[in-house]
């Protein structure tokens, strides 16, 4: 519970579904990894000890404590809509958790990450979903996680995806969509997309 207790704004259940969130994503990461907007970098829990990973994050607070708990990773505190560490470049996977719909620029970042990904490398997203994001807003309305609300909408999303949308997206931007399914009890959806070079088949229509 160490990073639920360092987020004193967190409630137990922002924690229970952050981690959550980490553990679906640990086993599409490998070798060089960039987590856009990596908060304490909660994923590091359950990636492969092989993994080099780079954290980025705009909270300076959040950057400190990831260095600290993990003097291995290297941190970043940029505004990755604007500025990714291109000099830590190539990646094998750029990871973006729960951090997409907040973005008002998705395509541009995800350009931006085409670019530092080698070939053959992921894209990892999750972004709530339409059920998520009601959900949410009940939940947080409750005080059973911590988000911002005005009126209806929670404060900072900025886009909420489907399914079909977000492919789409990844599509325009350069990338092979390969998975494209819901976790949470559908509440959020996990996509991966690929930068062609990999020679896997298939993908998602």
């Amino acid at each position: 519970m160490d990073g639920f207790e360092h987020h004193s704004s967190f409630t137990k259940m922002n924690y229970i579904l952050a981690r959550w969130r980490a553990k679906e994503v640990a086993p599409h990461a490998w070798g060089k990894v960039l987590d856009a907007g990596c908060g304490i970098g909660t994923v590091l829990d359950y990636l492969d000890p092989s993994v080099e990973y780079v954290g980025v994050d705009l909270n300076p607070n959040h950057m400190k404590y990831l260095t600290e708990r993990r003097p291995r990773a290297r941190a970043y505190c940029l505004d990755i809509q604007r500025e990714l560490p291109a000099e830590e470049g190539p990646f094998d996977t750029i990871l973006n958790l729960a951090m997409i719909e907040h973005l008002e620029d998705p395509a541009s970042f995800l350009r931006n990450c085409h670019r530092l990904l080698k070939p053959g490398g992921k894209m990892v997203i999750t972004t709530p979903t339409r059920f998520g994001e009601r959900a949410g807003d009940l939940l947080a309305r409750l005080g059973l996680v911590q988000k911002s609300v005005e009126g209806k909408k929670i404060r900072g999303h900025v886009n909420i995806f489907t399914r079909e949308s977000i492919i789409r997206l990844l599509k325009e931007c350069g990338f092979r969509v390969i998975r494209a399914g819901y976790f949470q009890l559908r509440m959020n959806m996990l996509v991966v997309g690929v930068k062609d070079g990999t020679g896997e088949a298939g993908g998602v229509p």
